[in-house]
């Protein structure tokens, strides 16, 4: 602090009276008491930017401007031009919209209604913060000049004026350069908001265009049903359904959106670094949501899955049809004899053999680019497989002829074609069926020969008797209308055996003849 200081400060303010004190403190005002003059000496405290005094305990050093004075209010702060002091009142805001602000400076506000889109800021009560497109009239004087009353010292610099009670210091954007956009169509301004490529606000869509406007990146989002549009970087559009918030993104700045849109440098700011112009759609014909496709074909979804542009979980098909859809990249991956696909980012496609290592339980919301399902996200694959169909249960069945007469020997379950099977004590002397049919309340089922050699024999039955068993094998249906032979009947080969109806004992896995057909 100087002498010097404080009265240049004060004059910049529209004060003809400043004073210094306790070294470093600065007073302003347009009159002084006279009452209160005091010895010259007992102002003993050196100030703090100079080897002069500046007043001391209790004790100001005062000078008075003799000239001519600011109009207080009216100084530049940025591309904002001061309009001076006006009245407000609680019940009749000249500015209506209220922006909170810790640490109240002109240069805050300021950037706060710019950031919001306004083209007004004003600073009232020390520490109050207002914005608005017009500045309102209205009751009590509310929205007109006021002669004085703006002398309250902002909280987050003394050095400034930010209005008093019911007073408003306003400021008026007056640009010289590029501003974000307060309005695009149905789409409004909702601010600038920080962002994080680990992080992203906006995770779902973007795009890189060196023609970047806020009319590019707007109509992108739109086009694809995203309510939330954010322009970053000068070249950067990303949009999404909702503002994803997170410690270091997602958040209103009040600064940082500064760089000039790629396609429009003279006129537009499309965000910053780390920062995003965000607009909000306000119309009311928003494209449809995307969904996931539950099935294609044979294939079916098996949910969302992180990946990694450091470590991919699937390979990369670098020949995908485009526009993507999860048909296009499911068929890529079964022409290329891949028995998984994935889809990734609206337009990427990946194959492989294995599900990935881990599922993730959000981050798939990125619309196809060629149609109205999910394709992935950012990290993020939505993952399909083939159907592969249950192994079929096969029974090895051998009829073993006892004095009684001939009688079911043992089975047994074989789930795949290299599996051996169990319980049967004799597999060369067995057939191969399967069940075919329901299976009644009762747990009764058909038996069908897999190896019959023609498909009007493929039923379970017995012909010929000879020493210990009883050959099985081809063995037509009984035709319609002809009497039913119960199983181990005597018969030569091609007489008409009728097919029966059996179950199985699971303890045992042991069929059991329950009748005929």
């Amino acid at each position: 602090m100087t002498n010097a200081y404080c009265q240049t400060y004060c004059d910049s303010h529209g004060y003809s009276v400043a004073g210094t004190e306790w070294s470093k403190e600065c007073f302003c005002d347009n009159s002084i008491d006279s009452s209160l003059l005091t010895d010259d000496t007992s102002c003993d405290m050196t100030c703090t930017g100079a080897p002069e005094v500046c007043g001391g305990s209790a004790r100001i050093t005062v000078r008075q401007n003799q000239g001519t004075v600011t109009n207080p209010g009216h100084e530049k702060v940025g591309d904002w031009a001061g309009q001076g002091c006006y009245v407000d009142s609680v019940s009749s805001r000249a500015l209506p919209t209220q922006i909170f602000i810790d640490g109240m400076t002109i240069e805050k506000c300021t950037t706060a209604c710019f950031n919001s889109g306004f083209k007004y800021a004003g600073v009232e009560y020390g520490r109050e913060c207002f914005c608005a497109d017009t500045i309102v009239t209205g009751s009590g004087n509310a929205g007109t000049p006021a002669t004085d009353g703006c002398t309250m010292s902002c909280v987050g610099n003394a050095a400034e004026t930010c209005g008093g009670s019911d007073r408003i210091n306003i400021y008026a954007h007056t640009p010289s350069g590029p501003t974000q956009k307060v309005t695009v169509g149905d789409w409004s301004l909702k601010g600038c908001y920080s962002d994080a490529v680990s992080n992203r606000a906006l995770p779902v869509h973007w795009v890189i265009n060196w023609a970047m406007t806020a009319e590019v990146c707007t109509f992108q989002c739109f086009s694809r049903g995203y309510k939330f549009a954010g322009l970053e970087y000068a070249s950067e559009c990303y949009c999404a359904n909702e503002i994803v918030t997170s410690s270091n993104s997602g958040s209103q700045q009040n600064d940082g959106c500064d760089m000039p849109c790629e396609g429009a440098p003279d006129t537009e700011i499309c965000g910053g670094r780390d920062r995003l112009t965000l607009y909000e759609y306000k119309g009311s014909a928003l494209g449809v949501t995307p969904t996931v496709l539950e099935s294609y074909n044979d294939w079916n979804s098996k949910g969302c899955y992180v990946d990694s542009v450091d470590a991919r979980t699937l390979i990369r098909v670098h020949h995908e049809v485009m526009p993507m859809t999860v048909g296009t990249c499911i068929d890529a991956c079964k022409l290329a004899e891949y028995t998984v696909a994935g889809v990734e980012y609206g337009s990427e496609c990946y194959c492989g053999n294995f599900l990935p290592p881990t599922p993730a339980g959000d981050g798939c919301v990125m619309k196809c680019d060629g149609d109205l399902h999910v394709c992935g996200g950012s990290d993020r694959l939505n993952v399909y497989q083939v159907a592969v169909p249950p192994p079929a249960i096969h029974y090895y069945i051998r009829v073993e002829k006892k004095d009684t007469g001939a009688i079911m020997g043992y089975i047994a379950q074989v789930l795949g074609p290299y599996d051996t099977p169990t319980y049967t004590t004799d597999k060369s002397a067995a057939a191969k069926y399967e069940k075919q049919g329901p299976t009644t309340t009762l747990g009764l089922f058909d038996l069908h020969q897999l190896d019959a050699p023609d498909v009007n024999s493929q039923y379970f039955g017995s012909y010929s008797l000879s020493g210990f068993y009883q050959g099985i094998g081809a063995i037509p249906q009984t035709p319609p209308g002809s009497r039913s032979r119960l199983i181990g009947s005597v018969r030569w080969i091609n007489d008409a055996v009728q097919s029966c109806v059996w179950s199985v004992d699971i303890g045992t896995s042991q069929l059991n003849h329950l009748g005929l057909k």
